[in-house]
């Protein structure tokens, strides 16, 4: 019978380097998908997929055996994916307004006229549908979008996204609940 996630950690804490490689072996899929799923960038996935299991190395004396591994685990990866959002964030408004002054500057050269690039490779219904669920996906604030994909990717329980989040479970599905409100009616503004 496998030994459970903090039998193994407690393992590692005493020592046994073999106990951690088993524990990134059992959270490799699940936790890389869910960090995806929250970031939607492959390799910033991969940086903090390898940072959270580095972290988690690194505070292994602080890990209470008392307390479910996994909530610790998506615990660290949560708040390094908000940091990350946050990060992307403040680095896309900077590119954005240089964006926007660039294009100014390129419109007033070309005496007022844009012009607009369409996709020549064109899209099916099913790509639209699912880039218009991202781009939902992504307006809403990172909370919001938290819990979502901890919820519906992830398959997680209001009690353990309460507990990853630290916050109740009435907090948790309101913001579920205000999140789903709002991803509707973005696509139904989309169309």
């Amino acid at each position: 019978m496998p030994l459970s996630d903090e039998a193994l950690m407690e393992q590692f804490q005493a020592g046994d380097e073999q106990a951690f490689d088993i524990l990134v072996e059992r959270y490799e899929k699940p936790l890389f998908n869910f960090i995806y799923q929250f970031v939607r960038d492959y390799h910033l996935a991969e940086d903090l997929y390898q940072e959270t299991f580095l972290r988690l190395y690194r505070a292994a004396d602080r890990y209470d055996p008392s307390q479910k591994f996994s909530t610790w685990l998506y615990k660290i990866a949560t708040n390094l994916c908000i940091n990350a959002i946050k990060k992307r964030e403040r680095e896309l408004l900077y590119l954005e307004a240089e964006r926007v002054s660039t294009l100014e500057e390129v419109n007033v050269m070309k005496g007022g006229e844009t012009e607009v690039l369409s996709d020549p490779a064109g899209s099916t219904e099913q790509r639209e549908m699912y880039r218009a669920l991202q781009k939902a996906l992504e307006a809403l604030s990172a909370d919001h979008r938290l819990v979502i994909v901890m919820r519906h990717y992830q398959g997680l329980s209001y009690k353990e996204i309460s507990e990853i989040l630290g916050c109740s479970l009435g907090t948790v599905k309101s913001r579920l609940h205000y999140a789903l409100d709002q991803l509707q009616s973005t696509l139904r503004r989309e169309g």
